[in-house]
C-alpha cells in the first residue's frame, strides 16, 4: 500500500477559487482510505481558518469605525460643554448681586463677587476723591480749587 501526499502553496484554493489562502493538494490512490478523510479534514480546517481570518478582519474594521464614531461624538460633546460653560458664566454675570450693584451706580463690569465688594470699591473711590481731584485738575490757587469742587458737587447732585 503506497500512498503519496504533497502540499503546494498557491494563491487560490483549487476547490473554491474565492478563497486566496494556502492551497492543499493531496494525491491519493483511492477515496475510502484515511488519507481521503485527512484531505477532507484539512480542507475544512483551511476553510475554517480563512473564514475566521475574514471575520476577524471584518470585526476589526467594524470596531475601528465604531471607535471613529465615538471619537467624533466625544469631540462634539466637548465643544457643546465648552459652549455651555461660556453661556453659564455669562448668565452668572448677569444674575449676580454685583451686577445689580453696578447697575445702581451706572457701571457694569465682570469680576466682582458680591454687592458688598462693589459698594466698598465705590466708597473707597469717594473717600479718596477729595485728595485726588485737585491733583488731577492741577489747579494753582485756592479759588480754582473751590470752583473745581463746586463743579464736582453739581455733577454729583
Amino acid at each position: 500500500l503506497c500512498m503519496c501526499y504533497e502540499f503546494h502553496y498557491c494563491s487560490v484554493l483549487e476547490l473554491n477559487s474565492s478563497h486566496p489562502v494556502l492551497c492543499a493538494k493531496i494525491k491519493m490512490a483511492s477515496t475510502g482510505n484515511p488519507l481521503h478523510d485527512a484531505k477532507g479534514h484539512m480542507i475544512g480546517l483551511i476553510r475554517t481558518a480563512y473564514d475566521k481570518e475574514k471575520s476577524n478582519e471584518e470585526r476589526s474594521r467594524n470596531l475601528q469605525s465604531e471607535i471613529d464614531e465615538l471619537e467624533k461624538e466625544r469631540l462634539i460633546l466637548e465643544k457643546e460643554c465648552s459652549e455651555l460653560e461660556i453661556r453659564k458664566n455669562e448668565l452668572e454675570k448677569k444674575s449676580s448681586a454685583s451686577s445689580e450693584a453696578r447697575k445702581m451706580y451706572g457701571d457694569v463690569t465682570s469680576g466682582d463677587i458680591t454687592h458688598q465688594d462693589v459698594v466698598l470699591s465705590y466708597q473707597n473711590h469717594f473717600t479718596a476723591a477729595h485728595r485726588n481731584l485737585p491733583k488731577i485738575l492741577d489747579v494753582p490757587t485756592k479759588e480754582a480749587k473751590f470752583e473745581a469742587w463746586t463743579e464736582a458737587s453739581e455733577i454729583v447732585e
